[in-house]
């Protein structure tokens, strides 16, 4: 088919009502082919785009999955060395557990040791020192264990001394007597303290303190030997009068000092009477050293 137009004779219609008439002009169509190599054309381009779009992704998921298997590898390396180290402290604390348990067994042995020579030290003291029973007594009958506290039993503890106050009455001598038999003295009150501490425990009786003048009149010294302080003495108004009278009888010289009853205070007294009680006192045992 040729591409120009085809020539044609125009003939004027004769009919009334009726114009001229114009043949139709086709197109000239274009050939299949070229609309085919530009669908090809375009299907390559989108094609291609699509291999380079995958080509980038799964470039950079190889790139990831490289960069990511590297780090894998340096942590699995570092993690191996960790456990190698893990492993070589494991093997040293086995090897110190075992040395531990060595020398818990050896301390062991050498406690029992010691409790054993303590037990017959104790035996033997107890021998020369009876008032040791009062301090450390048998616990335990048939491991002949002793238990020390700071005080014997039924005495109280102020500081580093501890003060036995009697229930049975006595003259200031027997007094005396007998709280160096219990390895104390009669109370030697050397402050303020102390004395509160005694007067609270007396209550509303007498107690024999360890002070006299029966040496020298009028030189008033604790039973140790050492003098009073003048700033630390605790005598009643008018007290040391040395003067001690019943009734009906002469009076006696007052050469032993007591704690009052009703107050803070001491008064001399004969030594010889007898209804007043006693305060003992001696050093707390130190069981740091026991």
């Amino acid at each position: 088919m040729s591409d120009e137009l085809q020539c044609v004779t125009l003939k004027p219609s004769l009919e009334s009502g009726s114009g001229v008439q114009v043949p139709a002009v086709k197109p000239a169509s274009s050939p299949p082919y070229r609309l085919a190599a530009v669908c090809l054309g375009l299907l390559c381009a989108v094609l291609m785009i699509v291999i380079i779009a995958l080509s980038i992704y799964f470039g950079s998921i190889a790139h990831s999955a490289s960069e990511d298997h590297r780090s894998q590898i340096q942590t699995n390396s570092l993690l191996k060395e960790e456990l190698d180290q893990l492993k070589a402290d494991y093997s040293t604390l086995i090897a110190a557990s075992d040395e531990l348990k060595k020398e818990y067994s050896n301390q062991t042995a050498a406690n029992r040791n010691l409790s054993r020579e303590k037990m017959q030290l104790f035996t033997q003291l107890s021998k020369k020192f009876p008032i040791l029973d009062l301090y450390c007594p048998i616990k335990l009958s048939a491991s002949q264990e002793r238990i020390c506290n700071p005080c014997p039993q039924g005495w109280k503890r102020f500081k580093s001394k501890c003060y036995y106050f009697s229930t049975d009455e006595m003259s200031w001598n027997e007094s005396l007597f007998q709280c160096q038999s219990l390895g104390a003295n009669l109370a030697i009150i050397k402050n303020k303290e102390q004395q509160n501490f005694i007067r609270k425990h007396t209550g509303g009786n007498y107690f024999w303190i360890g002070l006299t003048d029966n040496a020298k009149e009028g030189n008033w010294r604790w039973v140790d030997g050492s003098s009073v302080n003048e700033t630390e003495m605790f005598w009643a108004t008018g007290e040391p009068d040395n003067q001690y009278k019943e009734e009906g009888e002469l009076s006696s010289p007052a050469d032993c000092a007591v704690s009052l009853p009703s107050k803070n205070q001491w008064t001399d007294l004969y030594c010889d009477f007898v209804d007043i009680l006693r305060v003992c006192e001696t050093d707390a045992l130190n069981l740091a050293t026991v």
